[in-house]
């Protein structure tokens, strides 16, 4: 576990800092773009984040489970809609229509709910 933790320093990757596996795992900016993400504020108290781009963007979708970030519904048809979209940016910033699975414990079993209006800040 140590060196788990001692091969991420410069060190031991001959000096040279070590990209994280993924964009979501960027903590800087260098790293976000090399990764192809997008850096910028994204809470009202000024925090920033990699946002990073969704490999299916536009898939449909029918809860967020399928998709990369979320799935998204155009807010006009958020009550009635019974599918979305996958998102194209992840984390998902902002008030959308959002898609996500009720869990029944009764059963054990998954149902769709309706679209919700969701705000994560």
């Amino acid at each position: 576990m140590l060196c788990a933790v001692t091969c991420l320093l410069p060190a031991c990757s001959g000096g040279q800092e070590e990209l994280p596996p993924v964009c979501a795992y960027a903590l800087d900016q260098e790293a976000c773009e090399r990764h192809g993400g997008m850096f910028s504020e994204w809470t009202l108290g000024g925090e920033t984040a990699c946002y990073c781009p969704t490999s299916d963007a536009g898939r449909p979708c029918t809860h967020s489970a399928e998709c990369e970030g979320a799935c998204l519904v155009d807010y006009d048809s958020c009550q009635t809609a019974t599918a979305g979209a996958c998102g194209a940016w992840e984390p998902f910033i902002g008030c959308a229509c959002v898609f996500e699975y009720r869990f029944e414990v009764l059963d054990g079993t998954s149902t769709p709910t309706t679209a919700q209006m969701l705000c994560v800040d």
